[in-house]
């Protein structure tokens, strides 16, 4: 996991912020699907083309926890966070995801695209696969 962990990240870290095409919604999704060979990027990606849309979007299919949830992650607030853990954080009406690995928290943000940034001291709201 480590290795196509890595493959995903370094892949797409040049990828162009865009919503509706590589944003957080989209992070995740890839990199789900990049896991285990799904497709629900395809149910996302092209499906909005603003902040507003992409907002009104996100709250149409489900709460991000309850999405996370619905894909085999148990949701958990913590300090402690773990590679693999799919962070999720409340923004102004809608939720910002991110993944953790190597230490850091890997997300796209608006107009940035892939960054990295430290775990803070506090505590986050995380899909974590069962068991891990």
């Amino acid at each position: 996991m480590v290795l196509r962990t890595a493959n995903f990240l370094v892949t797409r870290a040049a990828t162009p912020w865009a919503w509706g095409n590589w944003d957080c919604n989209l992070f995740i999704t890839d990199y789900l699907d990049h896991l285990d060979g799904g497709n629900r990027s395809s149910e996302i990606r092209g499906k909005y083309s603003t902040a507003k849309e992409a907002v009104r979007f996100q709250r149409s299919i489900s709460s991000a926890p309850d999405w996370v949830a619905s894909q085999g992650y148990e949701i958990i607030t913590t300090s402690e966070l773990k590679d693999y853990d799919i962070v999720l954080e409340p923004e102004r009406g809608y939720w910002h995801a991110g993944l953790v690995f190597g230490g850091r928290i890997w997300s796209v943000e608006i107009d940035r695209g892939t960054v990295i940034r430290p775990i803070e001291a506090k505590e986050y709201t995380l899909g974590r696969q069962h068991g891990k």
